[in-house]
């Protein structure tokens, strides 16, 4: 509604909104709808309201059919019948053929009167909707559309703000020529013979990635113009009453025949019929709720439409003959037509709405379009189309498909998944305080991960991880007694050992890196309890200094135990809850034991996912890992996925987090809301709803994949 709009134009709403819902929800959840679209003077809000208590209503009867069969006697509260099924209707043509052959039955003369009634049944009961698949392409109007399938939507509604998503609109809606929806899937239509190239450039700078060659049509919709053709036979059943009945039966019969010609299309249930939007100013708010309301409702969903230049012109011839005519009779329908003319107006010149032809079929309960006899075209606004945008049909982060790992699910009850095999940098960075959930989320991950070939490998100082022990065959290992077979061969190696040095507190320099080097390139490739040996024999009065820096730390490193591990099973590496810098040495020393094992056995990058590296506890064991910071992000390439656990994002290196495609924020304290914000480039008030929230058996989390954005996501108990 809106402050403009007469009163009989918010009754006319209210009248169509208790009409599409009636065999829908209760009376008294209409009105409360109703109630609380006039609180804010906007119908949108209870169509919003609607969606909700249809989706509660869900809910409950399908937690009514998971129930066991002995708790059937309980009381039950009584729920709405579910909506009925619209009856199948007989044809138009079956119709006008009736109507022909009874009146050509009364009187010969009496048959020409069914010609004006045949010409009406089929102006307001066609059958078919005028477009069908062909060729591997879609035809509408004489002209042929392509399939390309959407890969990946980065960005959705529920991530957007109201002016963004109507500014997004305005933007690429023209570009394409519209979408098929069916179960998750996304495809956008393009007219044959025009260059794909700027629409995927267009819609890729926005965040829809589509595939640069067309698909093979989801959708088959075969031609049925003579489906209903032998009802044109009917009429001449009056040659059995009389010639002349016959012969003035001939009239209706030919033109039922004529008109069957021209129904040409594919008999759609849901085709669209009109847009009911049409009938408000659409203010950005107002088209963002839309665009929630309707998604959740559509199942399937069809609609091709084409850029219309003439549109203004049509309304503004109209609204000129309506302008005359309604001050000429004062007639108060007239009047408020004219409301709707002004209205339409207003979106051309005023908001830079651009009108469309459109045409199509929905399976489900839209908000803005009704269902009902097809026809060849319907005028429609930019905004108008905004529940037919990739952003509102594909709101889920990420398909649930076979190699997805699933997360938890969103605020409308949908399953959240990543696939990291998909993703740029399949590496996670989750942040939260101790018992948020970050080694259960890690878990959850690993476990499944597993289960398909990736061997978890957590570097955890307190050893939660060994509770998996009772899911796979776990290796557990105390860094404090034990070493990896790590074996050194190159420069590389030397970085990462340096890293090594620093997570103990040594400060390191470039000589540093210079004796280490020489000492491998005189011993060649060595294990760990090699090198100190190198390191004596590089020694100098010149590098004295850096020699013993170094060597008593290499010397506790070389003096462990080396642990015999098989790097293709689980494995835990932990100290006992010990964080000293001993410890976080001994720790890291693991994580690049994993990193060289994966370089040394993937020779020809890229190599398959095998490892998920998790390491707990990032705040204390990666503050100074510069060289591991800097190949955090190559690392995919060798196999190896890597999850990062902290409590505090301030000690991590910002490569770390940058090159991390998945962030999750669990339950943080609140003055930690602004840094990790900053850090992680979210907006303060989507982290403020993990910032109270850390209940054990409900933990939450803010996740954000790649550069979509952020989606609050109940996870997943382990």
């Amino acid at each position: 509604m809106h402050a403009a709009f007469s009163p009989s134009v918010r009754a006319y709403e209210e009248y169509e909104f208790k009409r599409r819902w009636r065999d829908v929800l209760p009376p008294e959840d209409i009105e409360k709808c109703l109630e609380e679209a006039r609180s804010v003077d906007n119908i949108f809000r209870a169509y919003a309201c609607a969606v909700e208590k249809y989706m509660s209503l869900q809910r409950q009867q399908k937690k009514r059919r998971a129930e066991p069969l002995e708790l059937e006697r309980r009381p039950r509260l009584k729920m709405p019948a579910a909506p009925r099924q619209p009856a199948a209707r007989l044809p138009w043509q079956a119709y006008a053929a009736a109507a022909s052959l009874a009146l050509a039955s009364v009187h010969p003369l009496m048959a020409l009167a069914a010609l004006p009634a045949t010409a009406l049944l089929y102006a307001t009961r066609r059958n078919t909707a005028p477009l069908w698949t062909e060729g591997g392409a879609l035809v509408w109007m004489g002209r042929r559309y392509r399939f390309y399938r959407v890969e990946r939507v980065f960005r959705d509604v529920n991530g957007m703000g109201p002016h963004e998503f109507n500014n997004v609109l305005l933007a690429t809606t023209h570009l394409y020529n519209g979408v098929y929806y069916r179960e998750g899937q996304l495809w956008i239509l393009l007219e044959e013979g025009r260059s794909a190239e700027e629409a995927r450039a267009v819609l890729r700078r926005f965040g829809v990635v589509v595939e640069p060659e067309p698909s093979p049509p989801p959708v088959t919709l075969k031609r049925t113009g003579l489906r209903n053709a032998a009802f044109s036979l009917v009429p001449l059943l009056a040659f059995l009453l009389s010639p002349a009945a016959g012969a003035a039966a001939l009239m209706p019969a030919f033109v039922i025949l004529l008109l069957s010609l021209r129904d040409v299309g594919s008999a759609v249930e849901g085709a669209l019929s009109r847009n009911s939007a049409y009938y408000s100013v659409p203010d950005p708010e107002s088209v963002h709720a839309l665009a929630r309301a309707a998604q959740p409702l559509i199942r399937e969903a069809l609609v091709v439409w084409q850029e219309d230049p003439e549109h203004l012109l049509r309304v503004e011839r109209a609204g000129g003959w309506i302008e005359r005519i309604a001050w000429w009779t004062q007639s108060q329908w007239r009047l408020q037509r004219l409301g709707v003319i002004q209205v339409a107006r207003q979106r051309i010149l005023n908001m830079g709405e651009r009108g469309f032809r459109l045409n199509g079929f929905v399976r489900g309960r839209p908000a803005a379009f009704a269902t009902g006899a097809p026809r060849d075209e319907l005028a429609a606004f930019t905004r108008d189309l905004a529940e037919f945008t990739p952003y509102s049909l594909a709101l889920t982060p990420s398909e649930c498909g076979e190699n997805a790992v699933k997360i938890g699910v969103d605020d409308a009850g949908r399953e959240v998944c990543v696939s990291l095999e998909e993703l740029q940098t399949p590496h996670a960075f989750f942040v939260g305080k101790t018992g948020a959930g970050k080694t259960t989320l890690g878990m959850s991950i690993a476990l499944q991960l597993w289960r398909r070939g990736v061997a978890p490998v957590a570097v955890d100082p307190h050893g939660h991880w060994l509770s998996l022990a009772r899911h796979m065959p776990l290796q557990a290992v105390d860094a404090r007694h034990h070493a990896p077979p790590l074996r050194l061969a190159d420069a590389e190696d030397v970085d990462l050992l340096l890293d090594v040095l620093r997570a103990s507190g040594i400060q390191v320099f470039d000589v540093h890196f210079t004796v280490l080097y020489n000492a491998l390139s005189k011993c060649g490739p060595a294990a760990l309890s090699q090198l100190p040996g190198c390191l004596l024999k590089v020694r100098d009065l010149s590098n004295a200094w850096a020699v013993d820096a170094v060597y008593g730390r290499l010397a506790a490193l070389a003096a462990l135990k080396t642990a015999q591990v098989d790097p293709s099973k689980p494995l835990v590496v932990h100290t006992a809850g010990s964080t000293s810098p001993d410890a976080r040495m001994k720790l890291i020393l693991w994580a690049v034991w994993l990193i060289t094992t994966a370089k040394q056995t993937c020779p020809e990058p890229p190599c398959r996912l095998r490892w998920l590296l998790f390491i707990d506890e990032g705040h204390a064991l990666m503050r100074d890992v510069s060289y591991i910071a800097s190949v955090w992000r190559e690392l995919r390439k060798f196999g190896v996925s890597a999850v990062l656990a902290t409590q505090s994002v301030s000690d991590i290196p910002q490569p770390l987090i940058e090159n991390s495609g998945v962030k999750a924020v669990l339950a943080i304290e609140p003055e930690a809301v602004p840094v990790v914000s900053q850090r992680l480039y979210l907006p303060q008030s989507v982290v403020q709803r993990v910032a109270y929230e850390a209940l054990p058996e409900e933990r939450y989390a803010v996740l954000r994949i790649e550069g979509r954005a952020p989606i609050y996501v109940r996870l997943h108990p382990l």
